[in-house]
Parts: structure tokens; sequence; C-alpha cells
């Protein structure tokens, strides 16, 4: 993973999807990496919850290398939109 990379985070079940922005590596020699998120709205919602129970902001500002998958974006796309289409073949459209 590098700087352009699509990744992905799962957190409590919903999908984040974002873009690395940068990686440094730290002294246990993992990687860590920064990273814009895009419609992160559930998460950014939740970590604001959370702080308002415990007065403490757990929201990360970085991420292992284990927490991130990376993302093939046009397979991806390719595969959203053949369900879609399969979807709306079936009248179950969104």
């Amino acid at each position: 993973m590098n700087k352009g990379t699509v990744v992905l985070n799962d957190h409590n079940g919903h999908s984040r999807y974002g873009i690395v922005e940068s990686k440094r590596t730290g002294e246990s020699n993992w990687a860590f990496f920064k990273v814009r998120w895009f419609n992160d709205e559930h998460y950014e919602n939740a970590i604001a919850y959370r702080k308002s129970l415990t007065g403490t902001d757990y929201g990360l500002k970085e991420y292992r290398s284990d927490q991130l998958k990376v993302v093939d974006i046009h397979k991806t796309i390719s595969t959203l939109k053949d369900i879609r289409n399969e979807l709306n073949l079936r009248g179950q459209s969104d």
C-alpha cells in the first residue's frame, strides 16, 4: 500500500472506503497509514456518540496495515453495477 491506494476498513460491520494519503513505518516496523475517508458519516457519528458517553475520543488518525484491505476499484464498481443490473431485471431496483 502506498499513497493513492484505495482501501477498505470494516468498523462494526460497516464498510469504510478511502484513499491512502500517507505512509510511515513505526518503531515496531508496522506500516501506518493516514486515509481520506469518503461518505464516512456512520463512523464519525459512532465515534462522536462514544466520545459523548466516555469523554474520550477513540477515533483513529492512523491505521495499521492489518486494519486496511486494498480495493480493486474497477472490479468493485463493475461487480456492484452487475448486481444493480440483476436487481433491476428482477424488479428490485434501489
